[in-house]
């Protein structure tokens, strides 16, 4: 498995205090020497986006997060989950 990150911040202008933008890329190698009874599992590309941002609201900070995970709705499997042989990731 391999996890890269690219992510940019700022500190905002007025109403905006602060953001962060980050987009994250997973990529998981197939599993293919695997045990006597078990099967191979298919690698995949998985996607995520993230917003973090910081805003002033009547004198007051509020934080908002919002978070998108496996963005293009990639269908993947967890090698050592026992949920795989449901085709549950």
């Amino acid at each position: 498995m391999i996890d890269t990150e690219l992510a940019y911040t700022n500190g905002g202008g007025s109403r905006v205090s602060y953001y962060e933008l980050r987009l994250e890329n997973r990529w998981v190698m197939a599993q293919d020497r695997i045990a006597r009874n078990e099967e191979r599992t298919p690698g995949t590309n998985l996607w995520n986006v993230a917003v973090h941002l910081h805003w002033q609201v009547a004198g007051r900070r509020v934080v908002t997060d919002l978070r998108v995970d496996n963005l293009f709705d990639r269908a993947f499997l967890n090698h050592l989950s026992f949920y795989r042989k449901l085709n549950a990731p």
